[in-house]
């Protein structure tokens, strides 16, 4: 699958081998160049991905909402929209198994965090305590971790029932290491100028919504009035990034 080849090529690139990945906030913004942003976005929005040609920059938005797993895995699937060349994306659920472009995303992601190799080479799981050892790991959720040793046929579909049938999430929680750096909360952060700048570049160039930037940058309606009418009319976005932008917007 592309995805997990691309995954693959990415670790070997950067000489990650096959251990796991717990610092993967840092991974993103040295080795991949990408601006990550953590805020609280709309309840069914994990994450989004987007491009920007002029700025050339990439920008990961994650949903500070979520469970930090599940941020990990929406971070690496993001990332794998960027790495596979897909086009700019919001995902309401990065497990979508339908989205051919998902799919890959997803692939790529759990070659990232779980490689197979690594995978296969593990101890053998015969219940849930050594799902929860793995989980802990390669610091993901327990359901990630089941679906990721079926998929590689470690366990067969009967086992995976048992296993799904028993999950029970504060158990695996226990194994998780204490100092994983992307268990850190950082959703309290202000929103990059340069994430800012290339909001309103779209919005300027009509490519999108009035409610899109509202959202995308937390901004209120009164800001969104003292903001974008004058930036559409008569000045250009550094202008009026450059003079300071309302409460609210960074």
């Amino acid at each position: 699958m592309p995805g997990e080849t691309a995954a693959r090529e990415f670790r070997a690139k950067h000489g990650l081998g096959t251990e796991p990945v717990h610092d993967l906030r840092n991974l993103i913004a040295q080795i991949a160049e990408l601006r990550l942003i953590e805020k609280v976005l709309v309840e069914d929005v994990d994450g989004a991905y987007a491009y920007d040609r002029e700025l050339r920059r990439g920008f990961i938005l994650l949903n500070a909402k979520r469970h930090w797993t599940r941020r990990r895995f929406t971070m690496a699937h993001e990332l794998g929209h960027h790495v596979l060349g897909h086009q700019e994306r919001v995902d309401k659920n990065v497990l979508d198994l339908y989205d051919p472009t998902e799919v890959e995303a997803n692939a790529f992601a759990a070659e990232l965090l779980m490689p197979a190799t690594a995978v296969q080479e593990s101890p053998r799981v015969h219940g849930m305590e050594e799902v929860a050892e793995l989980a802990g790991h390669f610091s993901v959720s327990g359901r990630a971790m089941i679906v990721r040793l079926a998929a590689l046929r470690v366990i067969d579909t009967t086992l995976r029932q048992k296993l799904e049938t028993e999950y029970d999430p504060a158990f695996v929680r226990g194994f998780f290491q204490a100092d994983v750096p992307d268990r850190i909360d950082i959703s309290g952060t202000a929103l990059p100028r340069d994430f800012v700048d290339a909001v309103l570049q779209r919005y300027v160039a009509g490519r999108v919504s009035r409610e899109a930037v509202i959202e995308a940058l937390d901004i209120t309606e009164a800001d969104a009035e003292e903001l974008l009418p004058p930036i559409q009319q008569n000045t250009t976005v550094m202008e009026r990034a450059n003079s300071g932008l309302p409460r609210g917007s960074v």
